[in-house]
């Protein structure tokens, strides 16, 4: 081989070679994937308040209901909101039932959700038996975080424009949600009312089945 042809593949193999680091380097920049499943957080704003029971009663201190509803008007609350009164245990199991009925019947009717949590289990009381949590819950926005993806905030080099592996059907059903707070906070699904199809089917039976007119399935 000449010297020509001699420089001619030295050239070629180094130009091989860079382009082999290049790919190296790509992959090697690339961020590593795991099975950690997509995570959606709520965003949205929140209002928090103490309330006080009185020792040992199933009562609210005077003023405290009023001080509550008057705080809830205010807020100008929607039907995608959520009002969240939490409360711990008195030790008594009884009472801890009558408290929950209080608070529900205390809360002025509103619009948004109204969620009473009390305590599970058998009753113990805590170190503040007396006290009920107040919170305001808006579903403004939510975020869906995809830990498998391999990308972190840490490490801007992550943050490249590549495909978020195992993020598509999170993000996808998010957006599809009928209400921001059904991926968070579901509502509870009850069953079907079963009265319309058993009244179908026996008119079926019967021979009373109604067809729609031609021209208005155009």
């Amino acid at each position: 081989m000449s010297r020509g042809g001699h420089a001619m593949a030295s050239v070629t193999l180094r130009a091989a070679a860079a382009a082999v680091l290049v790919a190296l380097a790509g992959c090697a920049a690339q961020p590593i994937g795991t099975f950690d499943p997509a995570t959606v957080t709520r965003l949205g704003g929140e209002v928090q308040r103490d309330l006080y029971f009185r020792p040992g009663s199933a009562s609210l201190l005077p003023g405290q209901a009023e001080e509550m509803n008057g705080l809830l008007r205010s807020l100008v609350l929607r039907p995608q909101d959520d009002v969240i009164l939490t409360f711990g245990s008195s030790g008594s199991d009884r009472l801890n039932a009558l408290r929950a009925a209080e608070l529900r019947r205390v809360v002025a009717p509103g619009p948004a959700r109204l969620r009473v949590v009390g305590p599970l289990g058998f009753a113990q009381a805590p170190d503040r038996p007396d006290v009920v949590l107040l919170q305001v819950r808006r579903y403004d926005r939510a975020l869906v975080s995809c830990p498998g993806s391999g990308r972190t905030n840490e490490d801007p080099a992550l943050l490249a424009d590549i495909p978020l592996l195992g993020c598509a059907n999170a993000a996808n059903g998010a957006n599809q949600a009928a209400e921001l707070r059904d991926l968070t906070a579901p509502r509870s699904l009850d069953g079907s009312d079963a009265i319309p199809s058993i009244r179908a089917v026996d008119r079926y039976r019967r021979g009373e089945v109604t067809i729609a007119p031609l021209d208005s399935m155009n």
